[in-house]
């Protein structure tokens, strides 16, 4: 089997490895069907087209991960689809899955080669460890299979985010002085507070008029840094109240700590099974025809 997947068997190039796990045995088809990433996270096919499966009869298909830190937030998607080729319409393969001992969700039937996603739609913690375990049903003919696993977990930024009360003000100022392209002028105009530091990120911005306001506190580092380098003109003129930044107090701002779920822009770990794990960044996101089940813990 190849060692690992991306682009451009991953659209969202995540990166997929193989890890083993404690007794269990991998399956695979040859059959590497374009309907096994038929869903909107779109699990690679060639990732579908294996799984984990208990070596042994009626043991669950377990797996853990360590919590260093009680507080620590996880989202969770696991991946299924029956590939077994030429299986009676009896031998039904049906399981449920737990939580460090409690009911998750269940009772899953697998398509066939069709991925079934389950997630969690609010994060889950556990201090010490957290396992979950995917035990067969009394009906169940056939042992639990599972094809792939993601695994998220909230991280923790030192930057600040964007507030939205700044995004605001560049759409007011665009609509009421028609923004084009290169100048923005907003002298004489009695403008009060800080200088807003979004000033400094519009790419085209060449010219920058503020003279003759009432601005106060600091002038952004980013803002004198490109007047400095001569990629924007500056005026500052008549804003008595208004002083420059310094190093100390962008690393004081720097000190903010904010908590960003992780969807968009994240931090996590794939397990791919016979296993994967790796770390990446989603983009997107395209709709499709598997089937997705949301759970709540």
């Amino acid at each position: 089997m190849k060692f690992l997947f991306r682009f451009k068997d991953d659209v969202y190039d995540r990166v997929w490895m193989p890890i083993n796990l404690e007794y269990c045995s991998p399956i695979s088809t040859t059959n590497v069907n374009v309907t096994l990433s038929d869903n909107e996270y779109g699990p690679p096919s060639n990732v579908m087209s294996t799984a984990a499966t208990p070596n042994e009869d009626g043991l669950p298909l377990e797996y853990y991960w360590d919590t260093y830190e009680s507080s620590q937030q996880f989202y969770l998607y696991m991946y299924f689809a029956e590939i077994a080729e030429d299986l009676p319409p009896q031998e039904l393969r049906e399981f449920n899955i737990s939580v460090n001992g409690g009911s998750w969700t269940g009772p899953i039937i697998p398509e066939k080669m069709i991925p079934t996603t389950i997630l969690c739609t609010l994060s889950i913690n556990a201090p010490g460890r957290l396992k979950f375990s995917i035990a067969e049903t009394s009906r169940s003919v056939l042992p639990p299979i599972l094809n792939a696993l993601e695994i998220y977990y909230v991280k923790q930024l030192l930057q600040s985010p964007t507030r939205q009360n700044e995004v605001d003000a560049v759409k007011n100022i665009k609509s009421v002085y028609k923004v084009k392209k290169k100048l923005i002028d907003l002298s004489y105009n009695n403008l009060t507070e800080d200088v807003p530091a979004f000033l400094a990120y519009l790419p085209s911005l060449k010219t920058l008029n503020l003279s003759w306001n009432n601005f106060t506190g600091s002038v952004p580092l980013a803002l004198i840094e490109k007047s400095n380098n001569g990629t924007l003109s500056l005026s500052l003129d008549g804003n008595p109240n208004l002083g420059k930044a310094n190093s100390c107090e962008v690393k004081k701002k720097n000190k903010k700590n904010a908590i960003i779920p992780i969807v968009s822009s994240a931090v996590s770990i794939l397990v791919l099974f016979s296993g994967a794990i790796a770390v990446f960044w989603i983009y997107k996101r395209r709709q499709q025809q598997g089937t997705v089940t949301t759970v709540k813990p």
